[in-house]
């Protein structure tokens, strides 16, 4: 759609570069606001080398996950835009959340910031920072739907994906979906607290049931690990369960009893 949003003669800003761009300041507002709110001041005093430590955790773990998962399509940015290309863009959600998380419990530790209240006072960035980078997957073309005639179907032309079909513009789907779970976690959740980790393992549940459900009207071959072995045809939703499914399921599983466990607790605090 926007591959290139604006040329300045002497540097060309992408449509996925302005979006974590945006995404960044938004991020550290927004955590600024929080620890100010609960009272962090070791956070709010530190947030400049806080978000060093985060960022480049899920930077690593976002570029190492793309590698790993997709070694065509790397290869293929790197024959077609050298290092810088490589560098810009490529990234698995999922493989930068699994390593942000220790990353992000290491930089807590070290600024003698509680873990508990830490998380859940930064983990309001990661919804709204999904959401602008999903909006830049779709301004790039890439991670694409599978082919639809639904009226809101859209055609790319110059995307990095499948080009001049109609597909589902997925990426707004989970865009859109992870405003609403931000907004669920700043205006209900976080006024709420019941126990420490609370707000993250909400996220994940929620996060984990939004891109099951996402992931079925993906047309760009995601990983299959229970697929026959038929070559994926661009513009084909999954024809088995994919990679990032296999990965919400386990992380909902777990994750909910652990919720409903922290509920039951609190509520006996309460009580008590």
């Amino acid at each position: 759609m926007f591959p290139e949003v604006l040329d300045l003669g002497f540097a060309t800003i992408k449509g996925y570069g302005l979006m974590i761009g945006l995404a960044i300041p938004l991020a550290f507002l927004l955590v600024g606001i929080e620890s100010r709110r609960v009272g962090l001041q070791a956070m709010d005093d530190n947030r400049v080398w806080l978000f060093f430590w985060i960022a480049g955790a899920f930077y690593i773990g976002g570029k190492a996950g793309y590698i790993l998962r997709y070694p065509e399509k790397y290869e293929a940015l790197r024959a077609s835009e050298g290092l810088l290309g490589v560098v810009r863009e490529g990234f698995v959600y999922y493989g930068a959340v699994m390593v942000a998380l220790p990353g992000t419990l290491y930089a807590l530790f070290r600024y003698k910031i509680p873990w508990g209240l830490g998380i859940d006072t930064l983990v309001f960035a990661l919804p709204i920072g999904h959401a602008l980078g999903r909006v830049g997957c779709f301004f790039a073309g890439c991670c694409y739907g599978c082919h639809s005639d639904v009226p809101w179907a859209v055609t790319f032309t110059e995307g990095q994906g499948l080009n001049h079909e109609a597909v589902h513009p997925v990426q707004l789907y989970e865009a859109a979906a992870s405003v609403v779970i931000f907004l669920y976690l700043w205006l209900w959740v976080r006024k709420r607290p019941r126990f420490p980790w609370q707000v993250l393992l909400t996220y994940f549940a929620l996060y984990a049931v939004l891109r099951f459900m996402t992931e079925i009207f993906r047309g760009d071959g995601n990983p299959e690990p229970f697929s026959d072995g038929t070559q994926h045809v661009q513009g084909t939703p999954p024809g088995s369960l994919t990679e990032a499914q296999l990965v919400s399921i386990v992380m909902f599983v777990v994750v909910v009893p652990i919720l409903l466990r922290g509920f039951r607790s609190g509520r006996a605090r309460k009580l008590a």
